[in-house]
C-alpha cells in the first residue's frame, strides 16, 4: 500500500510538473501559492533544472512503475476471482453435506410439528398439534396483564 502512495505521489508530481505554463510567474504568499500577487508576495523560480536525459529517464521510470501496478492488479484481480471460486466450491459442498446428513428423528427437525397425546378410555386422540418456531423465540411477560376491551352500542 505504501508503494502505491508513493506511486501516486509520483504521478501528481509529474502531472504537476509537466502541466505549468512556462510564462507565468507562481507567488509565495505565506505558506500559500498563487498565480497572483499578494502583499509581500515572493516570486519563486519554477523551471524544470533537469537535462532531457533526466526527464527521458524519469519519464521510463514512469512508464516501468505503471506498467508493474497494471500487473499488479492483474495479479490480485485473478487471486480475487480464484477466491471467489474457491469459497463457491465450499458453500456447495457443504450444502450438499448438509442434505446428506440424516436426522436422528422427525421431531428435532427445525419446523416439525410436535403432537401430545391424552389417554381417555383406552381410545388416544391428539390433543394439540403444535408447530415448533424455526428459531428460539423468548416471550417477555409484560407487568400489566391487558384488560379486556368492552364493545358496546
Amino acid at each position: 500500500m505504501n508503494k502505491l502512495i508513493a506511486f501516486a505521489t509520483f504521478f501528481i508530481a509529474i502531472y504537476a510538473i509537466s502541466t505549468r505554463a512556462s510564462a507565468e510567474e507562481v507567488y509565495r504568499c505565506g505558506s500559500a501559492y498563487s498565480q497572483k500577487p499578494c502583499p509581500e508576495a515572493v516570486v519563486v523560480e519554477v523551471q524544470d533544472s533537469r537535462t532531457p536525459a533526466q526527464k527521458a529517464q524519469a519519464e521510463a521510470k514512469t512508464r516501468h512503475e505503471t506498467a508493474q501496478v497494471k500487473e499488479l492488479d492483474k495479479a490480485h484481480q485473478k487471486e480475487e476471482a480464484q477466491r471467489r471460486a474457491d469459497n463457491a466450491k465450499l458453500a456447495a459442498a457443504q450444502a450438499r453435506q448438509a442434505a446428506a446428513k440424516p436426522h436422528a428423528s422427525k421431531a428435532s427437525a427445525p419446523g416439525a410439528k410436535v403432537t401430545t397425546a391424552s389417554a381417555g378410555k383406552g381410545k388416544k386422540k391428539a390433543a394439540k398439534t403444535k408447530k415448533q418456531p424455526e428459531f428460539f423465540v423468548a416471550n417477555v411477560p409484560t407487568d400489566k396483564p391487558k384488560a379486556p376491551t368492552k364493545t358496546g352500542k
